[in-house]
């Protein structure tokens, strides 16, 4: 019961970050 609501938070917490970053991923120095 903790266990999921912490599953949840975590979840809800880190999904923007993660969706930021595969949307729009850090630019590569080694490409210029």
């Amino acid at each position: 019961m903790g266990v999921m609501a912490i599953l949840a938070l975590f979840f809800a917490i880190v999904s923007p970050y993660v969706e930021a970053q595969a949307s729009a991923p850090a630019p590569s120095p080694t490409s210029d």
